[in-house]
């Protein structure tokens, strides 16, 4: 392959990658359990300006700092006029899913000085599944993810190539990873720091400007330990209590401990839970990463017994595995868990894995390309061929809201099967190209067709827009005398952004007795659904499809499937029987 022919290759390819981060951000509505809330949050702390304190439907809600929740409301407003405001603050997605491949880029081209290492980087990252899909929704953990690979970047520049300055950026991106989400921000990036510093310390390279160095350490930790005490002093401040409770002892202590079950997420002990998520977090690029593994493994053992802990220390697969690795470890502590958590240590294994991609033609390489191209094609062939094959249902057949979209030919189809006469073309045009260039392609393809019908069908089942839309035209015109009951964040979230609809939660007296909120409000619902309330009329209340109702069903006015199992009702107060005429010679009758 000629320099010319690699580098329109190579710009190709990058053009691929950052067609994938954009890609999917516009066309849908909010998606369950997370956008809802944040993107109405978002909005409101744009509205309000009120920068330090996010607030949903009128309360304090305070499970992570607010730098995400500026930016994405930062995108909203100043491109909702050209995407809607959904898809412009999706938008914040993007720009860290960018962020995090040219910081990942930078890495590898600090740590082996090959614009091969740097290119492969990004490749292997942008079509890792986990973190395009992740990337594509609307959390604090992908401007976590930006921020832990760019503090990351800077610190390679100033321990591998000496230069103290660095250390002052990296704080600034500490910072950041702290205004996204709080504690965890440090603690991932601490798995990076140790080795790199070690390394430094075993090269000898701080040891001629000892004051320097120490001299920006300080700083930095100034810098880092500044900007994120201002936002945790004004939370402490607050002239309410609930806020400093809300985020410090219920999501980090709490969330730490366990002791928080009422959030989710709960899976002590679970020592395997992150480990198992390795081959879909990495999907084509597993087989790259064991290699890479086993192969540093092999070259250790062969080389002299003195020498083999100072090699090992020194090699930037040493700080990647140190990084990836030891930050999976340390998720691994807490008792809450969720695999987004893994999204900020995804460059490291991506750099693992870019460096066993070999340079020329290997046998497993080609095999494992023709295995994933095949995937590739089956799935494309899937999508376009289902309209065809739903025409040989019965004419009875009833059709799930959700598979719609999948069975009826559309503009969709029709841009997926242009992504396919375009992936032929180019797999005709590169037949040179190197098995990993082909794997590259196939991923790449996958995920612009994923981005296209598969989104679509996905949004008929997670949009909540019509189900909000539903209760709040069925609300009484004065909602002054409407409460919720059970209501998560979610669903105060989609009524809140879809429809504008704030309502105050039903007032439950406190629990004593460590009594089932159920037990307790169950008296409270029964008086108002008999109309001897005369401060509430109506209760917009959650529960579980029809199951665990402590209300007559007459009462029911309105209900709309919310996410998954869970449905909203609207309850309003039962006509009042009429009183029974007076008998005969009672006192007061003629």
């Amino acid at each position: 392959m000629t320099a010319a022919r690699r580098t329109f290759l190579s710009l190709l390819l990058l053009a691929l990658a950052a067609a994938l981060c954009l890609a999917g951000i516009v066309g849908h509505d909010l998606w369950t359990p997370d956008e809802p809330r944040v993107c109405c949050i978002a909005k409101t702390m744009w509205q309000t300006r009120d920068w330090a304190v996010p607030r949903l439907a009128g309360d304090i809600f305070l499970e992570k700092p607010p730098l995400y929740l500026w930016l994405c409301g930062a995108c909203g407003h100043l491109f909702g006029p050209l995407f809607g405001h959904v898809g412009a603050a999706r938008l914040s997605c993007s720009l860290c899913a960018l962020g995090t491949l040219a910081a990942a880029a930078w890495m590898a081209w600090l740590l082996r000085g090959r614009r091969r290492d740097a290119l492969w980087a990004v490749l292997v990252l942008a079509t890792m599944p986990q973190f395009l899909l992740e990337m594509h929704w609307m959390r604090t953990d992908v401007l976590l993810a930006f921020c832990v690979a760019a503090s990351t970047a800077f610190l390679v520049l100033a321990y591998r190539r000496g230069r103290p300055w660095a250390l002052l950026p990296a704080g600034l991106a500490a910072a950041g990873a702290f205004l996204a989400k709080g504690p965890i921000g440090w603690i991932l990036i601490l798995p990076a720091a140790l080795p790199l510093a070690l390394q430094a310390f075993l090269s000898g390279r701080g040891r001629p400007a000892r004051g320097r160095w120490l001299s920006a350490h300080l700083l930095a930790a100034l810098l880092a330990l500044g900007l994120s005490g201002l936002w945790v002093l004004a939370i402490y401040r607050h002239p309410d209590p609930a806020a400093w409770k809300a985020w410090f002892w219920d999501n980090q202590i709490g969330r730490t401990t366990g002791a928080a079950t009422a959030l989710g997420h709960h899976s002590p002990w679970a020592v395997h839970y992150y480990l198992v998520l390795l081959p879909v977090v990495l999907g084509p690029w597993f087989p790259h990463l064991c290699f890479a593994v086993a192969r540093d493994l092999a070259t250790l053992r062969a080389a002299p017994l003195r020498d083999r802990w100072r090699d090992l220390l020194q090699r930037p697969s040493f700080f990647l595995a140190a990084w990836g690795f030891g930050g999976l470890l340390l998720l691994t502590i807490p008792s809450t868990k969720r695999g987004i958590y893994l999204l900020p240590l995804y460059p490291a294994y991506a750099l693992l894995a870019a460096a066993a991609i070999p340079p020329a033609t290997h046998r497993f390489h080609r095999i494992w390309t023709a295995v994933w191209e095949t995937l590739a094609a089956l799935l494309a062939a899937a999508i376009l061929l289902l309209p065809a094959a739903a025409r040989l249902l019965p004419a009875d057949f009833a059709i799930p809201p959700a598979a719609v979209p999948l069975v009826h030919w559309t503009a969709w189809h029709t841009f997926t099967l242009l992504l396919a006469l375009l992936w032929v073309a180019l797999r005709r045009a590169l037949r040179d190209a190197t098995p990993a260039h082909r794997l590259f392609l196939a991923s790449a393809f996958l995920w612009l067709t994923v981005f296209a019908v598969p989104f679509q069908a996905a949004d008929a089942s997670k949009s909540m827009r019509a189900s909000a839309l539903r209760i709040a035209a069925a609300l009484p015109a004065d909602t002054s005398r409407t409460a919720t009951y059970h209501l998560d964040e979610t669903a105060r979230a989609a009524l809140e952004y879809y429809a504008g609809v704030v309502l105050r939660p039903l007032d439950v007296p406190h629990d004593a007795h460590n009594a089932p909120i159920k037990e307790l409000a169950a008296p409270i619902v029964a008086r108002i659904l008999a109309g001897q309330d005369p401060s509430c009329t109506a209760i917009v209340a959650q529960a579980r499809r029809d199951r665990d109702k402590i209300w007559p069903p007459e009462a029911e006015s309105a209900s709309a499937t919310f996410s998954g199992s869970r449905r909203i009702y609207l309850l309003s107060t039962t006509p009042t029987a009429p009183a029974p005429p007076p008998a005969p010679g009672a006192p007061g009758t003629p």
